[in-house]
């Protein structure tokens, strides 16, 4: 009986202290870089993405945690479901579609809203004329349907 108590007490112990290392980890990733509003994985896993209330984009990389793109003026972002696109929103409320592995790369822009279908395949944006064009999610340029 002994013996279990003993060795639940160093399981214990070890994954409080694997919990503070993590802690620290998540600590010195957010200085200096402001508070995070939200943070989300791309779909494949390799990499991460912050938003933070300075309206400030950070990429990170899943595995070595380095920071791989800082985009300003960001409020909001999220990747499309095949992981491709990064959608984001700025201060004006205008949103673009760049690309995932480079987000400095704007593949289009100046919409008021996109949506993403559920399995992926389609994108529609929303023009500031109230123009809605169904493209496909993997090339956005390509206009599948557009209203007249």
């Amino acid at each position: 009986m002994r013996r279990w108590l003993l060795v639940i007490l160093v399981a214990l112990l070890g994954l409080s202290q694997g919990v503070a290392a993590a802690q620290n980890e998540v600590l010195s990733l957010a200085y200096g870089r402001g508070v995070p509003k939200s943070v989300f994985w791309s779909s494949d896993g390799k990499s991460f993405v912050v938003v933070t209330g300075a309206d400030t984009l950070w990429r990170y990389d899943g595995v070595t945690l380095a920071a791989t793109a800082t985009l300003e003026d960001v409020t909001d972002a999220s990747f499309t479901p095949n992981g491709k696109w990064l959608i984001t929103q700025n201060s004006a409320k205008r949103f673009a579609v760049r690309s995932a592995a480079d987000p400095a790369q704007i593949v289009l822009d100046n919409f008021t809203n996109t949506s993403s279908s559920p399995g992926g395949r389609w994108l529609l944006t929303w023009s500031g004329d109230n123009r809605i064009a169904l493209r496909s999610s993997k090339d956005p340029r390509q206009v599948v349907l557009q209203d007249a």
